[in-house]
């Protein structure tokens, strides 16, 4: 999305970015369409491939419990990179709130939604909305919009939250990139599996997924791990390398140590949960080294990052 990245118009002095890069929070960089504001560093972040999200268009209903609930929302499917932001209280929360308003309005963005002080409702449900519950501020200083705009033919929303706790003010970024799931990338037919293991000697298997960033795997990559398993029982000759694979996001180490991980992850679950022999499994971590698709594009990393199971001798 060259191009439509939103520069922010500051009347502040200018300061490195760079100065800031070290207290940013392990795996977390902004985003390509939404600049981060100067003297800001990122306390909380997530970011997920595809996921649901309820996007606020009006202030948090006030009833029990502290999950937030509103009246107007737009249900969304996509993907979802959300940011907590923190600075030292050297400026207002109006002053910040106003340079994103400008910058999102200069780059083609509609407000959907603003508000102020107590008009956006309890603190406390807009602490537990954003990620981590690191975002929030006092009533009087607390400001939020929504913002729209279609950019190469895709839906995407800026939901934008700043509020000062005393000692530094927060700001909370969520973008969503509105998308449909990949469907056709998940592998777990056993029939098709077994014969691709004998007609090409390998197999990816992209229903096998990961959190964000770790070597932890989520439940949705059970069922393909279980055909699997079902097919080296049934063949128990076969010995299999299962290779992990990642985009070219981040340092090539990291990937590579994140790789390995993730595929040790299955190999442990095929051993504990399955009684596979591990001795016919190897673990390996190719990293960014073999892409299958292109890493400029979300739809290119989509296929990058897999677990490739290869027959060997």
């Amino acid at each position: 999305m060259q191009g439509n990245r939103l520069i922010l118009i500051l009347c502040l002095s200018i300061f490195s970015l760079e100065s800031f890069a070290a207290r940013d929070v392990k795996g977390s960089k902004d985003h390509p369409i939404v600049s981060r504001y100067p003297n800001t560093h990122i306390i909380a972040y997530e970011a997920k491939d595809f996921d649901e999200y309820v996007l606020p268009l009006s202030a948090p209903i006030k009833k029990g419990g502290s999950n937030p609930e509103f009246k107007k929302k737009k249900e969304l499917e996509g993907k979802i990179t959300r940011f907590g932001y923190a600075m030292k209280p050297t400026t207002s929360t109006l002053k910040i709130f106003r340079n994103f308003e400008s910058a999102f309005k200069k780059s083609g963005f509609k407000i959907m939604f603003s508000c102020k002080k107590d008009a956006c409702g309890q603190v406390s449900k807009w602490q537990a909305f954003f990620v981590k519950r690191q975002v929030w501020g006092k009533l009087e200083s607390q400001r939020m919009m929504t913002a729209y705009k279609k950019i190469n033919g895709q839906d995407v929303y800026l939901v934008l939250y700043t509020g000062a706790q005393g000692r530094r003010i927060t700001i909370g970024l969520d973008v969503v990139e509105v998308k449909e799931m990949e469907t056709d990338l998940v592998e777990v037919d056993e029939k098709n599996l077994q014969q691709k293991l004998e007609s090409e000697g390998k197999v990816a298997l992209y229903g096998i997924q990961f959190e964000v960033d770790k070597a932890t795997l989520l439940d949705q990559s059970r069922n393909s791990i279980k055909v699997l398993a079902d097919v080296l029982t049934k063949n128990s000759t076969i010995k299999v390398y299962i290779v992990g694979h990642t985009d070219d996001s981040g340092a090539p180490e990291h990937n590579i140590s994140l790789s390995n991980k993730r595929a040790q992850a299955v190999v442990q679950e095929l051993g504990k949960k399955y009684k596979i022999d591990t001795k016919r499994l190897t673990a390996f971590g190719a990293g960014p080294y073999a892409p299958v698709g292109n890493n400029a594009n979300e739809e290119g990393r989509a296929l990058n990052r897999r677990v490739e199971i290869i027959k060997r001798l």
